[in-house]
Formats: structure tokens, C-alpha cells, sequence
């Protein structure tokens, strides 16, 4: 019992990360999904999991791997072996943050040259009458035009998604620049705007306050995954009305677009 946009949210950096590994030279992606026992046995195979019924979902490459130095920052915030722009080291923080909260674990086994094998674990539910909180609300929907930034493909792709099926029309752009620049062209064509903390150029705060010198009664939602000196007081000292910690669900994102716009 997960919500449905955050299992995509660990398939689609998993997948990545393993393609991106691979390279141009290509090979195997194998992605398996099984019901698993965890018992007091597992222990040794690096699993801290409660015993009890699991889904045990495994993404394995034949990439370049990874050696132990570089295993044990996978789930650091900002770590990245990619060149600069190509990803915000948030992928793997991302997917561990989904894991943890529904009670799962991740396993990497890793190396160089010979690939990588990621295992994640999830608890198995069997009674079909359990509903997750965030499924059983409805959302709040809007019509409105948003102007939605991040630099990382997978994630805008989700959020696009989550945006057009609450209603929106969604702009996109991975660029803060030319995010920039296309508000500056048209400041009234949109009613909100959410962007990424973490950016290339210039970081989401910086970028707030851009575009709050353009219009400033602009609604802004501030997504980050990571920012010790960033919280709601200091956010509104900017004017950006909302703060939205990764990784991010359909329910909390419609609830504080919808709150943003009406606050306005």
C-alpha cells in the first residue's frame, strides 16, 4: 500500500541511474519484482528488516559499477559522480526517503566494472481493506497556468504529470534561465509558480526572488530535498508561500498549490 507516484519516483532514478551507467557502450537492465521472507536469518545478508512478508524489487546493469568508497555516499544528499548538469545527487536521497517512510530497505551491491544490483524491500500488505491516508482523499484540482522548473528530467516529467491530472496547464522548463526568461516575456500568463531548490546558474531561492522582482504577488512553491538554512519563516521573508520537502506526493502538491493560489 504505497502511493503510486512515489514507486514511479524510485523505478524511474533506479532505471536511470542504471542506464546512465551503462553508457553509450549499452547492455542489461533487468528489473525483477517477487514476494520475499525476511526472517531472523536475513540478517547476514545485510538486511535490517523486521521478519515478515516483503516485496523485494531488484534492479540490476551490467555499468561500469562502483567502488566501496563511492557505495557508501549513494544516499548522501548532493553526491553525484555525474558531470556537472547532468543530476543533483538527490536521485538516490530521493529514492532511500520513500523506502524509510513506508518502513522498506535498500541494499547496493556493487562492482567496478562488472555492474550494480540495487534491492529494495517493501512490506507486503495482504489485507486489500488497509487504504493508505493519502488515497483516500480527494485533492484539491485548478485550472490555472503553472510554470514548473527543475533540472532533473525524471522528476519534472512526475510532477508535469501530477500537475495535468489535478487540472493544471503546465509549462516546464530545466532551465532557471530560461525560466526565467520566458516569466520576463510573460509575467500574467501564469498564476503560480513551482520550482526546484537545488539548480544549476542560479539556485531556487535566487530564482524566487527574480521572478518576485518581476511580479510580486506571484505564488511561489519551493521544492527541496536538502536545505538546513531554508525553512517556512525565512521562505515567506522572500515571498515564496509554500515549501515542499522531497519526495513529493500528489496530495501534499496539490494541497499547497491550491493554498498558494488562494492565499493570493
Amino acid at each position: 500500500m504505497a502511493n503510486p507516484t512515489q514507486l514511479q519516483q524510485i523505478l524511474m532514478n533506479l532505471c536511470t541511474n542504471a542506464a546512465h551507467a551503462m553508457g553509450e557502450n549499452g547492455g542489461l537492465l533487468d528489473v525483477t519484482l517477487e514476494d520475499t521472507l525476511i526472517d531472523c536469518g536475513s540478517a547476514w545478508q545485510g538486511i535490517n528488516l523486521p521478519p515478515g512478508e516483503y516485496i523485494r524489487l531488484t534492479v540490476n546493469d551490467t555499468g561500469c559499477g562502483m567502488p566501496p568508497t563511492v557505495v557508501e555516499r549513494l544516499f548522501d544528499p548532493y553526491f553525484t559522480t555525474k558531470p556537472k548538469g547532468e543530476g543533483s545527487g538527490l536521485g538516490m536521497a530521493v529514492v532511500h526517503g520513500i523506502v524509510s517512510h513506508y518502513g522498506g530497505a535498500i541494499n547496493v551491491y556493487s562492482e567496478e566494472n562488472r555492474g550494480t544490483t540495487v534491492t529494495v524491500y517493501l512490506p507486503r500488505h495482504t489485507d486489500s481493506a488497509t487504504v493508505n491516508e493519502e488515497r483516500t482523499g480527494i485533492p484539491p484540482t485548478g485550472k490555472e497556468t503553472v510554470l514548473l522548473v527543475d533540472d532533473e528530467p525524471q522528476l519534472i516529467a512526475i510532477e508535469e504529470k501530477m500537475l495535468t491530472r489535478l487540472g493544471y496547464k503546465v509549462t516546464t522548463c530545466q532551465d532557471s534561465l530560461e525560466a526565467l526568461e520566458i516569466f520576463r516575456r510573460q509575467p500574467q500568463a501564469f498564476q503560480a509558480v513551482v520550482t526546484d531548490m537545488s539548480m544549476p546558474k542560479m539556485n531556487g531561492v535566487a530564482f524566487s526572488r527574480a521572478i518576485l522582482g518581476i511580479r510580486r504577488d506571484i505564488p511561489i512553491v519551493l521544492c527541496t530535498g536538502y536545505s538546513p538554512g531554508l525553512n517556512p519563516d525565512n521562505a515567506r521573508s522572500i515571498g515564496v508561500r509554500s515549501i515542499l520537502m522531497k519526495p513529493i506526493s500528489m496530495p501534499t502538491l496539490a494541497a499547497s498549490i491550491r493554498q498558494a493560489i488562494d492565499a493570493g
